[in-house]
């Protein structure tokens, strides 16, 4: 069974969005996977409501129509004819909201959604918007700020961090699927808080490795497809107090095609009272997270 079988890319068209766009038809054909491409109309834009009293005229049927065939030319330039794909275009005052619960609707596995925007209507869509998508879905959610997945021809491999907790082994086997998929080397990173919890978790992250079982992501035998022990390219444990710097910075270092990180979805009280890690890397990190709801 497939791990993303429906990818749903969240747009507003400016740049960072076309990322996402790029990132999504390229997994969606990798993968075998459906894709729907998705934008956000926002209801009652500033000057409109006025002058649409006055006519009698919806206030969004003009924006709508204008979203509708901005998604049928992205659609004609970037996607194959060999991957299915639908065109969702929502009016809501919440761009975050809307793709989450469309995400939930459509039965999607993955979201993609670009995490820079530009001024106006298009910051509502990218940037903070992102972080709630990440904080809200029930799905995985890949954020591109800098680039997109797959940018540089696949020749770098697949980064996960593994808190080494429990119900954060999802991630890891989704890092183990994007890794089979484009057949790229794996690397476990785990950021430990002393110098003597560096050992166990070096062991502990040889266990994780080895009792991997992410889905196949095609159709062949899995007895043909590599082991997690085998796309293992190199375990990594750092020492730092700050988890959120330590993985930015492994990230620029050796600049992984993605960084894949767990995330618990907190709202509410539960997260003001404890800081959100995967947040904060998706703000920061200069490729493109991965990040994938604990189990």
């Amino acid at each position: 069974m497939k791990l993303f079988r429906h990818v749903l890319v969240g747009t507003d068209f400016s740049e960072p969005a076309g990322w996402a766009v790029a990132s999504g038809v390229g997994l969606a054909q990798t993968m075998g996977a459906r894709l729907t491409l998705a934008t956000v109309v926002q209801p009652y834009r500033p000057g409109t409501l006025a002058s649409a009293s006055l006519t009698g005229a919806s206030v969004e049927a003009p924006f709508i129509e204008e979203a509708q065939r901005e998604l049928e030319r992205l659609k004609e330039a970037t996607v194959p004819p060999t991957v299915g794909v639908t065109l969702e275009t929502m009016v809501d005052l919440s761009p975050a909201g809307a793709i989450t619960n469309a995400a939930e609707e459509l039965g999607v596995d993955l979201i993609v959604i670009g995490t820079r925007g530009q001024g106006g209507f298009r910051r509502l869509l990218l940037g903070s918007v992102a972080e709630q998508v990440v904080r809200h879905a029930s799905c995985p959610v890949l954020t591109l700020g800098r680039r997109a997945f797959d940018e540089r021809g696949r020749q770098s491999g697949v980064m996960v961090a593994a808190d080494l907790t429990e119900g954060s082994e999802p991630a890891l086997d989704a890092g183990v699927q994007l890794a089979r998929a484009y057949g790229v080397p794996l690397e476990l990173v785990h950021v430990a808080a002393t110098e003597a919890d560096q050992p166990p978790a070096e062991q502990a992250l040889r266990r994780l490795a080895g009792g991997a079982t992410a889905p196949a992501p095609s159709t062949e035998d899995p007895a043909e497809l590599p082991s997690s022990e085998a796309l293992l390219h190199h375990l990594t444990v750092v020492v730092d107090e700050d988890p959120v710097a330590a993985m930015v910075s492994l990230a620029e270092e050796k600049q992984p095609e993605v960084l894949v990180i767990a995330t618990e979805g907190r709202t509410g009280l539960r997260r003001t009272l404890r800081r959100s890690v995967s947040e904060h890397v998706v703000r920061e990190s200069p490729c493109p997270v991965l990040t994938v709801r604990r189990r």
